[in-house]
């Protein structure tokens, strides 16, 4: 007969030989034994076992035909009409099964084996029998898990974005694969740190009042924030952080899945769109103002001047009517600079450097400020992003700050830049300790053709305004009397988006808008 090996022996790995064991006993008891052991599950199983033979106990019928499960196997259970034949044609077994369930048959077949050779009765067999079906079904068990979590991890990998499984104290346990990719960090060094230091400590700087971790852990619920991060190349990021509980079968949350959503290209498409309707509106505002106010102007100019140049009018008469030409010439004038204010700005879409802007600006600035006794102070973050916008506008725009700031401080004082990140803005302002704006006057700065001085046209900050917010920017004031005043450029930063894609969408704008 062949040699039986072990593909796995349990105790030595210098014994290669399997545990050979065989069974005898009637039909029935054979084929469900012999049925048992020759499944895949059960060889997966249990590898260090293998039957040596069997013995069909046919009632005295040497002729019988075997069992349908034994003979089915009989290339891996060779069948043997007697005990002896099995013990010579197998000396190496080592267990036989008696499951004839005849107690004196037990007794002559223990009492005619060699000491080599154990041998238990059908009661403890059919334990043995449990056992092997135990093994055969955790054999089982294990490929079905083995399946399922191929599956798990194939549909986990793959998913693009970030899946982080956290102790409830922020410790990471698990992630996916997407996650080291990413950040290019084996995962090994990942797991074991906090979830705040996989981006850097800027990264949990939340738009919102609370972290989605301290939330979930807080209410026991799914919770959410978005976060911001400057990448390498001076790039804005967004992320949408969403957190669920995981609870053990006590009730308590044994730890919290973390999922992190890039969603940068979603806030800049909503970014532009809200900026393309805005930009609509403006311009249906000034159609409206250009149709329905300067065509009764024209035809009031055209009346004055045909009675201007009529014999029949009068000295008193003709000086009145030339107060409504200036007048009419000066209402032509405003409505100009009006539409002209509401149309958008021409405007380049570069990548700025706001502090070497902000330093560039400054130089010019200089000798006024020290004849002026005004001393000046930069505070710049070079850790900021790069702002999306015209690099001329934007200088213009910090030209006008210094400006209102000068102004501000005839007697000389303090002038501060400072830049920095703020939400999801690129943040710079400009703070003086001039005399600062009365509460009644700070809502109406930033209109058109307000002014506190005697000279210039009031357009600084309304123009100021105007070009931040057309770049997708804000502006915000501060200011206390007797103390100062702050006013602060919340510029858009560059994303990490695809640039060719930026500018088929800013072209598209454009089209709209025509």
């Amino acid at each position: 007969m062949p040699e039986h090996t072990r593909q796995n022996p349990p105790d030595t790995d210098t014994d290669a030989k399997a545990f050979l064991i065989g069974a005898v006993g009637p039909h029935t008891a054979l084929d469900e034994f012999v049925e048992l052991v020759n499944t895949a599950e059960f060889r997966s199983s249990c590898p260090w076992m293998a039957i040596g033979g069997v013995v069909v106990m046919n009632g005295g019928d040497p002729a019988a035909d075997p069992p349908a499960q034994v003979a089915a196997h009989a290339a891996a259970n060779p069948v043997f009409s007697s005990v002896p034949d099995l013990l010579a044609a197998v000396p190496d077994l080592e267990l036989l099964l008696d499951l004839s369930g005849d107690s004196e048959h037990f007794l002559a077949l223990r009492a005619s084996l060699p000491p080599t050779v154990s041998a238990i009765n059908a009661r403890s067999a059919g334990c043995f029998s449990r056992l092997l079906h135990s093994m055969h079904e955790f054999g089982k068990c294990v490929g079905d898990l083995s399946y399922t979590r191929s599956i798990f991890n194939t549909l986990f990998d793959e998913v693009q974005e970030d899946i982080v499984l956290l102790a409830p104290d922020g410790t990471i346990l698990d992630m996916n694969n997407h996650l080291p990719q990413r950040v290019h960090q084996p995962k090994e060094r990942l797991i074991g740190g906090q979830c705040s230091d996989i981006e850097g400590g800027s990264f949990c700087c939340t738009l919102d009042a609370q972290c989605p971790l301290s939330k979930t852990m807080e209410t026991r619920q799914k919770a959410e924030s978005v976060y911001t991060y400057v990448d390498k190349d001076g790039r804005m990021r967004y992320y949408r952080i969403y957190t669920y509980p995981v609870f053990n079968a006590e009730g308590e949350i044994r730890a919290v899945v973390e999922m992190r959503r890039d969603i940068t290209n979603r806030t800049h498409m909503e970014q532009r769109l809200a900026q393309s309707e805005k930009m609509a509106a403006i311009g249906e505002l000034s159609t409206y103002i250009a149709h329905e106010i300067r065509n009764p102007l024209f035809a009031i100019a055209g009346f004055a001047n045909a009675l201007m140049r009529s014999s029949a009018l009068g000295e008193n008469d003709r000086e009145k009517v030339s107060i409504i030409l200036e007048e009419s010439k000066r209402l032509d004038s405003i409505l100009k600079s009006t539409t002209n204010f509401a149309r958008p700005t021409d405007a380049k879409q570069d990548w700025v450097d706001v502090n070497a802007m902000v330093r560039e600006t400054m130089e010019l600035f200089g000798l006024a400020c020290d004849s002026q006794k005004i001393s000046c102070c930069m505070e710049l973050d070079d850790s900021i992003a790069r702002a999306k916008g015209d690099a001329d506008l934007l200088k213009q725009c910090v030209i006008n700050l210094i400006r209102n700031a000068m102004e501000a401080m005839q007697g000389g004082g303090k002038l501060q830049l400072r830049t920095g990140m703020r939400d999801q803005f690129i943040s710079l302002e400009a703070e003086d300790n001039g005399p600062g704006i009365a509460e009644d006057l700070r809502e109406k700065v930033f209109n058109p053709f307000f002014s506190t001085k005697n000279q210039g046209a009031g357009l600084g900050l309304a123009m100021t305004k105007k070009i931040i917010e057309e770049m997708g920017g804000q502006v915000e004031l501060t200011s206390r009397v007797g103390q100062g005043t702050t006013v602060r450029l919340l510029l858009p930063p560059v994303l990490a988006v695809d640039e060719d894609a930026d500018a088929e969408l800013g072209q598209e704008s454009a089209n709209g808008s025509e």
